[in-house]
């Protein structure tokens, strides 16, 4: 794995974990029915999700231009989906 994959998995991975934060908040904020804050929220979770799938296109993209084996590339694939699963 290359420097710019570990930094892109990392970003990655840092982008996962504030997704379960802002879900967490969301959750709250419906339950105290603030419509504003829910929608912002949301808005929040749209974007995170876009770039969790950007970071992934480019972490699959690095690894094609470092001529990783194509299993291992889609194998690295769904371990990142099997992370998205989990928030």
């Amino acid at each position: 794995m290359t420097k710019t994959t570990e930094r892109l998995s990392k970003a990655m991975d840092a982008k996962l974990e504030i997704l379960k934060i802002t879900m967490g908040q969301l959750v709250t904020t419906i339950e105290k029915k603030n419509i504003t804050s829910a929608d912002r929220l949301r808005d929040t979770l749209k974007k995170e999700v876009d770039e969790v799938h950007n970071l992934k296109i480019n972490v699959q993209e690095n690894r094609f231009e470092a001529e990783e084996d194509k299993e291992g590339i889609l194998e690295c694939s769904v371990q990142i989906g099997r992370k998205n699963e989990r928030i």
